[in-house]
């Protein structure tokens, strides 16, 4: 697996003025392969090093978009400072399947020190936000992110080729 850390910071250096990441000490979105075929199966760990709010947003490759963190089998977006979680969880009983089409998927991994009112329930699995929603949910999303202050939210970014 690969460590996947947000503003591009290495191992050991911290960053110049206030920052999230700095104050969680750091926020790691352990990763899988860059490559994954239609089929395959996709796991997500991360780890906070602090308590926080965790949300895990995908845009698949077929255009659509999925809240994965929080779900419907963990509601809460809170997560403890210094434990590695992973989506799905062992035991959890669903998968998470690469649907293609084939193309660049992305996921963005969302950590602020209050929770976010994102308007969508977490359901299931995950939660799909409908096509005509989805610039509302983005609208939302920046909404809420610039109403903390800038040392209190940080977001991290992974993209993935599907075969």
């Amino acid at each position: 697996m690969r460590e996947i850390r947000p503003s591009g910071l290495s191992r050991g250096r911290a960053p110049k003025g206030p920052s999230l990441l700095y104050r969680l000490k750091s926020l790691l979105l352990l990763v899988g392969p860059i490559q994954y075929h239609v089929g395959d199966t996709v796991q997500i760990r991360f780890e906070a090093g602090r308590d926080c709010h965790v949300y895990l947003i995908d845009a698949g490759t077929s255009g659509g978009l999925f809240l994965l963190y929080p779900n419907g089998y963990h509601a809460d977006s809170a997560v403890t400072g210094g434990r590695e979680y992973v989506v799905p969880a062992s035991g959890d009983p669903y998968t998470i399947p690469v649907g293609g089409p084939k193309g660049w998927e992305g996921l963005k991994i969302v950590a602020t020190l209050k929770p976010l009112d994102l308007g969508v329930k977490p359901g299931g699995a995950a939660t799909q936000i409908d096509f005509d929603q989805r610039s509302a949910f983005a609208r939302r999303l920046g909404d809420e992110l610039r109403r903390l202050k800038p040392e209190e939210w940080t977001v991290g970014t992974w993209a993935f080729r599907v075969k």
